[in-house]
């Protein structure tokens, strides 16, 4: 079983283990953070090559992430979740809808999937 994660705005990703998933951990899950063109930590302009006309990049950087995951036996599209929220649910769902059976389940969270608003204003992300 299989958790990602993304965050976006430029934000540094700050692992808050206050707020894993502890049950599911016990279980047996396993997560994945996959900092998507979000934070950060690789500078300003890395981050602008993921938003707004530029969103195919943080696409593409999800995919690959998963796809690393699966290809290291980290997990299996069968037992892969992908979990996002808000504007970051508009790359995972463009993600999955390039490539249906990678994960098995999309949670979204407070979703924000107007992709034409998006793209149309350049000081959205």
């Amino acid at each position: 079983k299989q958790w990602y994660q993304r965050r976006v705005r430029g934000e540094s990703l700050q692992l808050d283990y206050e707020t894993l998933p502890h049950g599911l951990l016990a279980e047996g899950w396993k997560m994945v953070l996959c900092h998507v063109r979000g934070g950060g930590e690789n500078g300003r302009d890395w981050y602008l090559q993921g938003v707004g006309s530029q969103k195919k990049t943080a696409i593409l950087d999800t995919l690959s992430c998963i796809h690393y995951c699966h290809n290291t036996s980290i997990s299996a599209p069968s037992t892969s979740v992908l979990q996002s929220v808000s504007a970051g649910s508009l790359v995972a769902t463009r993600a999955v809808q390039h490539h249906p059976g990678i994960i098995s389940k999309l949670v979204l969270q407070l979703p924000f999937l107007d992709l034409s608003t998006t793209l149309s204003h350049p000081h959205l992300p």
